[in-house]
């Protein structure tokens, strides 16, 4: 998918970091960096440590808690102990999986062995309309999913439980309780950020006499579920894209123009264009990371550079330049872990051998290598990928097993099926730098 160009086509579809940029004006002296690249070596993970707590969300100090691009890349919720995700059922329903760092095993977020994990006597299953994703509390102890549904002006909705819903639960899936739920006419939509707190959702809103909606900004409380409007627009080509101290940074795209504004939460005031650009005259494609947006540019021939834009000043630096980009098609800018961001792309040259590549690129120094980690799927290379961290592990997507598994329908009636389940593993950050494949696995019990 080409972020490229998509962000101009669409209004809706986890990790805050504290970066230090020194770096001056881009030089045409710094190195082209190409999938040659070599890495070092260092020191692999032990299966005995004790992996450390993850930096979490703090009160006061928002964070965006979705893929501002739908879920391309992930859709989980971690912290200092386990990793929560959402595997899609049959018949509109999920199951909530679980990843425990300390057992090294992902499973149900279930405690009944004798489980079919297929209906609302699971702690796991949720039955649900639209889309779904999970976040957590900043301290871990309770986590959300929030089922998006379907804005409905005509009243064939007629289930509740098919509105827009936010579910809170324990970490083990017990307690599990509705926190809010919208009305028949709204759907949440889009992305959302929230400070462990309070949570910040889009949400549109359907006039049921004219057919006509509005997008709103909604404030919840996590604590008791009580809700207020911080902003509205019917401005179309709106929506969430990052988050930062007490600020929603908001991305609009009009027929010419991408910018990019702050909302201030508190005072509710929506700041004047801090970056704005023609998408129709140059080739870019942007993601926030703490109070900067990140630019990914076209430069000349196949050489793309990467710019900050600081959100509190507006000052613009480069990072890194002369970085090999073949395809903007199947380029993106996809996420920032440990003072670092990550770009996917490929090189398409040869239409009969693909290949695809990830860019580290170091914020403090600009350096940017090539990720070696890789594996292999029916013959094609994919790269090892970062779901969630830790102070000094990432959880990894680092294989897939093509498995026979027993599903339960919400009759009863069990079928086997095969199917294509992701491999995990812990790696040490230090070796995921270096391209040095020192995994713990993760052991499936599904």
């Amino acid at each position: 998918m080409n972020t490229f160009n998509m962000a101009s086509k669409i209004t809706a579809t986890i990790l805050s970091l504290a970066l230090a940029l020194s770096l001056g004006a881009c030089s045409s002296s710094q190195n082209s960096v190409s999938p040659k690249d070599d890495s070092v070596t260092s020191s692999p993970i032990s299966e005995s440590e004790t992996l450390p707590a993850a930096e979490s969300q703090q009160g006061g100090n928002l964070s965006l808690i979705t893929d501002p691009y739908g879920g391309i890349f992930r859709n989980g919720a971690g912290t200092s102990f386990g990793y929560y995700e959402i595997m899609s059922a049959q018949n509109n329903s999920l199951n909530i999986l679980y990843t425990d760092y300390a057992t090294d095993i992902r499973t149900y977020l279930c405690a009944d062995p004798d489980c079919t994990h297929n209906s609302d006597t699971c702690t796991s299953w949720f039955s649900f309309l639209g889309s779904a994703y999970p976040f957590t509390s900043a301290d871990g102890s309770k986590i959300y999913l929030v089922t998006t549904g379907y804005a409905d002006n005509a009243g064939s909705i007629s289930d509740e439980q098919n509105y827009g819903t936010i579910y809170q639960f324990d970490a083990n899936g017990a307690n599990r309780k509705v926190l809010y739920r919208l009305q028949s006419n709204e759907e949440f939509y889009g992305t959302a950020a929230s400070d462990g707190e309070k949570l910040y959702v889009s949400i549109q809103v359907v006039d049921s006499n004219t057919s006509s909606s509005h997008w709103e900004v909604r404030c919840l409380d996590l604590g008791n579920g009580e809700s207020s409007v911080i902003y509205t627009t019917d401005q179309y080509g709106e929506r969430i894209f990052g988050a930062y101290a007490n600020n929603l940074v908001i991305e609009e795209v009009t027929d010419t123009n991408r910018s990019y504004y702050t909302l201030d939460v508190i005072t509710k005031q929506k700041s004047a264009p801090i970056y704005s650009y023609n998408y129709n005259d140059e080739t870019r494609t942007e993601l926030v990371n703490n109070k900067y947006v990140y630019s990914l540019r076209y430069d000349h021939e196949d050489l793309f550079s990467l710019f900050s834009i600081d959100l509190d000043t507006g000052v613009e630096k480069c990072i890194a330049s002369n970085i090999v980009i073949y395809n903007t098609d199947s380029t993106n800018l996809s996420g920032f872990f440990d003072n670092h961001a990550i770009i996917e792309t490929s090189d398409t040259r040869d239409t009969s051998n693909i290949s695809h590549i990830q860019y580290n690129i170091d914020l403090s120094t600009g350096d940017c290598v090539t990720n070696t980690l890789q594996y292999t799927v029916d013959g094609d290379e994919k790269n090892v990928y970062i779901l969630a961290e830790t102070s000094d592990a990432f959880l990894v997507r680092n294989g897939v097993e093509e498995k026979e598994i027993t599903v339960v329908d919400n009759t009863g009636v069990p079928s086997s099926l095969m199917a294509s389940i992701p491999q995990y593993a812990l790696i040490q950050k230090s070796d995921y730098w270096n391209g040095v494949s020192a995994y713990t696995p993760i052991n499936d019990a599904l």
